[in-house]
């Protein structure tokens, strides 16, 4: 996550006012050419860390709730002759995740919690 950083650029600002410069075009001029007045490019890892962490948590969760409901649905009203929405699922967390059992295994019991608290709450 990058951000801006503006505080040297107040900081030369209050340093000119101070200085009686603020008015003075040369000020200016010598301060854009030596790159004081722009702002710095900050870039933090950690931030980025926390915000891929949070954005999988939320995409796990919207499967979660997508794939319960499509197994609520599917066992209200479903059609013979067609996989049912859990064989569905299934079948494309082996698409997915073809080499890791263990993962395909985590989602799916996630959904079959979720699927069972739904059941509880009807």
């Amino acid at each position: 996550m990058s951000a801006l950083d503006f505080t040297d650029l107040w900081a030369t600002f209050a340093e000119l006012r101070v200085r009686g410069g603020l008015f003075d075009i040369n000020s200016y001029y010598n301060l854009l050419r030596s790159g004081n007045l722009l702002p710095k490019v900050v870039e933090n890892v950690q931030d980025a860390r926390v915000e891929l962490d949070g954005l999988l948590r939320e995409n796990i969760t919207k499967f979660r709730e997508e794939a319960a409901a499509m197994v609520m649905k599917n066992q209200v009203g479903g059609k013979k002759g067609t996989l049912t929405a859990e064989e569905q699922i299934k079948k494309k967390l082996t698409v997915m995740f073809p080499n890791d059992e263990q993962l395909r295994g985590s989602l799916w019991d996630a959904v079959q919690l979720l699927v069972d608290d739904k059941r509880r709450g009807q």
